[in-house]
């Protein structure tokens, strides 16, 4: 869901870090909660069909929507105890671009568990896309010391906070990281060639460009900016005049 490719995010998301959904174990007893988690991956599944169809129109975009919507809201009304039941819901309303819903939503799955890593990570990240890069660093930081075998896309959220406050040498060293550990990232490419054209290596800068259309040669800076659920315009153009500091695209 927040670590996966569902959202057309990441070329090379995987999502997986070999935890479960918190970074640590919990056994579920309740038929309520496993009826709620699968309700979740049999909406999310249903989804995903939907979305990654490259054709795919209008019509399965806002079904898309619509059936990710209802199986969040689904799962909460079977039990609302659930933390990750609060993620999905989060989850769903960021890329609606509904960012007080999303962090209202991601609040109630603290309170429920404090120890929920990828719920942290999840906060950042709203915040980043909020416009509050400044108070995402402590997720995802508490995310990181959380688990330690956290997945590399926070690796990416945490540079995009870093790149948004215009830390550009720290966010192209947790970019490259990033990229180590899942070679087939576009979107950290984007970000790390932004970057270099902001640091004035603009020959670094093409290299980088070149390299992530080797990786995905359908890559769209247009789509990109669709999708990415930035409260500021402004904060997504920051990316684009990195990329044209550099002479890019």
């Amino acid at each position: 869901m927040l670590f996966g490719g569902g959202n057309g995010y990441d070329h090379g998301s995987h999502g997986h870090n070999g935890h479960d959904h918190h970074g640590h174990d919990h056994d579920h007893d309740h038929s309520d909660h496993e009826e709620g988690h699968a309700h979740l991956e049999v909406s999310s599944e249903a989804l995903a069909k939907l979305r990654f169809d490259r054709g795919g129109g209008l019509l399965a975009r806002l079904m898309h929507a619509h059936f990710e919507l209802l199986g969040a809201r689904r799962a909460l009304e079977l039990n609302d105890q659930e933390p990750v039941s609060h993620m999905a819901l989060g989850t769903v309303l960021l890329w609606r671009r509904d960012h007080e819903g999303a962090l209202a939503e991601f609040g109630r799955m603290i309170a429920l568990d404090p120890n929920f890593a990828q719920g942290h990570a999840a906060t950042g990240l709203a915040l980043m896309y909020a416009g509050e890069p400044a108070r995402a660093l402590e997720p995802f930081a508490k995310a990181m010391r959380l688990d330690p075998h956290y997945p590399d896309i926070v690796l990416h959220f945490l540079a995009q906070a870093n790149f948004s406050l215009g830390k550009y040498e720290i966010a192209a060293q947790q970019l490259l990281d990033r990229i180590a550990r899942n070679p087939g990232t576009d979107a950290s490419r984007m970000l790390l060639a932004s970057c270099y054209g902001h640091l004035g290596r603009a020959e670094d800068a093409r290299a980088v460009w070149t390299e992530l259309r080797k990786v995905n040669p359908d890559f769209s800076l247009t789509q990109r900016a669709r999708v990415l659920p930035y409260k500021n315009p402004d904060d997504f153009q920051r990316i684009l005049d990195g990329l044209a500091k550099a002479g890019l695209p």
